[in-house]
């Protein structure tokens, strides 16, 4: 009986945990069994003294276990300990109430004795009992506090008979210091490891222990078998209660994966026919003028809805480990200053001046992931500039040795913005958060930007901290550790991507004119469909088809000679993954390999993985940026040349003949009014600096001339003014020159500067 109850529990609890459960219940058991046999032995003094020592070193040992392998499971499990656990639900006893109670129960069936834990400073719940009552526990607690490791006893005659009076100390443990110092109804909050917090004291009477012990043998036997099996079926509970949670938990992260793979794809499908069919609107010279500006509206407002949902999918790839982080050398300095050329025009825009300095003289190059550092950075510096309505935006980078390969990276980013209130500091990082509802309604935002850059910085080993005041700005600092090296690699953008794929294609490959190529499309959303219709044309396409499913897809493969499949992935009938194997599958024999192109809105981890898998040749992303799904098709299709060399001659044409280019500044304003008033922003922060730099053309370093280029150079970005921005660009470097160089290079600048000028008082927006 009793192995198969082991062996019923050992299938059941964890293969690590129940064999230390059976080894410590039969040490235990055992121990106390052989006891008893010797107590039979010896003086009855001497019985009742080494029964009284074993019951208290049962009670210690079962204590000690339940409280390091049971408390601390259960309490991980949301099960409450407490000392009041018959009153509630889903509660189990506190380790010395179910000591005494156990310890009791013992001595009842033995020889009707008692067990006794008391302490001079006893919870609220246990001063009846808890407290000394005599000059013996009084004496014994002192004779214990000055020796902890020697028990103390001692026999007493009561009503004309005798007992044992046998103590030990109960010494705090580490386990249970925390909770005796910091429970609200503790009598005393300076506990140690070490100290001696109560009594044990196990009272027998001498004259039923030794008749008690013979009669009785067999049943206090199996009164510990039984304290043991209760042992193990607490414990078989709090792990079954655990692996219930843990499935629990592991079925609602699966059931988060599988939303938001579904919200993936049915956002971004539509996204991708939205954005698609809008950008072929805004790029169609036939277009009106109102027109165009009505389909940028849409296109900006789709290319927001985007950025959320990709906010959405980088905290799921955050939470389920799919982010894989670069190990790349790059130059700080260099990558600053990327940032800075690319969040300047905004700042200037909003007529903020943006500022970056180094701290430290000598920054080493370093190895690490700069697309995730440049991420956190962007984000911090345009939620600085986004709440920021005025003033000024400064990046502070300084570096801190730590080993003689490794140093740590800080970076601080302060505003003079609006600032965070105090109470919301907390939960800042936290996702979803902003600081107040109304902060969502006027600057916008998922709430994520910050949750995203707090996942980031961990996961590359750093800290992130904010200061900030109402009223006042707020400061955002985060610091890596990062290995230093001598050797740079260039991050790869998506320009670069596309390149190192042109420069590493097989030209062996005879790739098919784009008038005779024809294409098989399995779309099974109807503007998809249509996008995919005006795209194909746009690029020249002649010949495709376009069908609805991954069952029409492979008949439709099986019937016609296609030379390029572009598959969707979801699919009814049939998806795009078991199309593909089909069509593998029937190509086996003939030794082809038709390119087929996996597009699908799915953007969560792994999916390139499995599109691969399944036999597809490439992978894209929906929404279909038409750039990079052309020089995907360039793989196999010949496109022609005279229509991107017509389209390039006349962009080249209209820029010769401007100034200004407006195309950065269109892609932020909303309407003709928001780019007017950018321009009135731009001529009055530009007027100023003028008068500044005319003021400050004198000779040696002038720090003055410097910063008024710099933010010169920041509204001439934004407004697209090239020449102009150039000509600001070489004024910010002449930082230690003479007036008379200051004073040529400030001429051609004023008379730049006057041109476009002319140029946005004359235009129409």
């Amino acid at each position: 009986m009793f192995a198969k109850i082991l062996y019923f529990s050992s299938t059941i609890l964890d293969k690590h945990i129940i064999p230390v459960i059976i080894v410590f219940a039969i040490m235990g058991t055992s121990a106390v069994f052989i006891n008893i046999l010797l107590f039979e032995r010896k003086l009855r003094e001497t019985m009742v003294l080494e029964s009284a020592e074993s019951l208290s070193k049962t009670l210690t040992t079962f204590r000690t276990l339940y409280t390091s392998e049971v408390v601390g499971s259960a309490e991980e499990a949301g099960v409450e300990v407490t000392h009041d656990y018959k009153e509630k639900e889903h509660a189990i006893p506190l380790p010395a109430t179910l000591s005494m109670l156990i310890g009791n129960k013992i001595s009842e069936h033995l020889d009707g004795g008692e067990t006794r834990l008391y302490s001079p400073y006893p919870f609220p719940w246990r001063k009846e009992e808890g407290g000394m009552r005599d000059d013996f526990e009084k004496e014994a607690w002192e004779k214990l506090t000055q020796n902890p490791d020697q028990p103390y006893y001692r026999f007493e005659e009561r009503d004309g008979r005798k007992f044992i009076r046998y103590t030990i100390s109960d010494v705090m443990r580490p386990q249970c210091i925390n909770c005796h110092n910091t429970h609200p109804d503790t009598p005393k909050n300076d506990w140690k490891v070490g100290d001696v917090r109560g009594v044990l004291e196990i009272i027998k009477p001498l004259d039923r222990a030794a008749i008690v012990t013979r009669s009785n043998m067999n049943q206090t036997f199996l009164l510990l078998f039984g304290l043991t099996i209760f042992s193990i079926v607490v414990f078989y509970f709090i792990v079954v209660s655990l692996r219930a949670r843990g499935e629990k938990a592991e079925k609602a992260n699966q059931a988060k994966t599988d939303f938001l793979a579904n919200m993936s794809h049915e956002l971004r499908t539509p996204l991708n026919s939205i954005l698609g069919l809008t950008r072929m609107f805004v790029e169609d010279p036939k277009m009106s003028t109102d027109n165009k500006e009505m389909a940028g509206i849409v296109y900006k407002s789709a290319t927001n809805l985007l950025e959320s949902v990709n906010d959405i999918l980088d905290i799921s790839k955050v939470e389920s480990g799919g982010i894989v982080l670069e190990n790349i050398g790059f130059n700080v300095k260099n990558m600053m200053t990327n940032i800075m050329e690319s969040m300047s025009p905004i700042a200037s825009a909003r007529g903020v001046s943006l500022n970056h300095h180094y701290k430290s003289t000598n920054i080493p190059d370093l190895r690490g992931d700069p697309f995730r550092i440049n991420r956190i950075l962007i984000n911090l510096i345009s939620n600085a500039i986004k709440y920021t309505d005025k003033g000024t935006v400064n990046v502070i980078i300084s570096v801190k040795s730590i080993t003689e390969n490794q140093v740590e990276v800080y970076f601080s980013i302060t505003d003079t913005g609006i600032g965070i209130p105090e109470d919301k500091l907390d939960s800042i990082f936290d996702k979803f958060t902003q600081a107040n509802v109304s902060t969502t309604r006027k600057y916008g935002g998922t709430g994520l930007g910050l949750a995203i850059t707090k996942e980031l910085v961990e996961i590359m080993g750093g800290e992130i901290g904010v200061e900030s005041e109402i009223g006042r700005g707020s400061h955002f600092w985060f610091k890596i550790p990062l290995e230093i090296t001598d050797k740079i690699e260039e991050e790869e953008t998506d320009k670069r991507r596309i390149e190192r794929r042109r420069r590493n294609r097989n030209e062996d490959r005879t790739r098919i004119p784009v008038q005779d190529v024809r294409i098989l499309v399995a779309e099974d959303h109807l503007l998809n469909q249509d996008l995919m219709s005006r795209l194909l044309k746009h690029m020249g396409v002649k010949h495709y088809d376009i069908v609805e499913n991954g069952l029409l897809a492979v008949e439709a493969f099986e019937r016609d000679d296609y030379d390029l499949i572009l598959m969707d992935c979801h699919m009814p009938e049939k998806n795009g993954y078991q199309a593909t194997q089909d069509i593998r599958n029937s190509q086996k024999d003939t030794h082809k390999d038709i390119p087929i192109i996996a597009l699908t809105a799915d953007a969560m981890v792994g999916t390139r993985e499995k599109c691969l898998k399944a036999g597809m040749s490439e992978y894209l992303s929906k929404p279909i940026d038409s750039d990079e799904f052309k020089h995907i098709l360039e793989e196999w299709v010949l496109f022609s040349k005279e229509g991107e060399n017509k389209h390039q001659k006349n962009k080249d044409e209209e820029e010769m003949n401007s100034s200004i280019d407006m195309t950065l500044l269109e892609g932020y304003a909303d309407t003709p009014e928001d780019i007017q008033q950018f321009v009135d922003v731009f001529l009055k922060q530009s007027d100023e600096s003028i008068k500044l730099m005319e003021d400050h053309c004198v000779d040696g370093e002038c720090r003055e001339w410097v910063e008024a280029a710099h933010k010169f150079k920041g509204g001439s970005g934004m407004i697209g003014a090239k020449k102009l921005h150039s000509l600001c660009e070489q004024a910010q470097g002449m930082d230690d020159v003479s007036s008379k160089e200051r004073n040529e290079k400030f001429e051609e600048i004023k008379k730049e500067y006057e041109i476009v000028k002319n140029e946005l008082n004359n235009s129409t927006f």
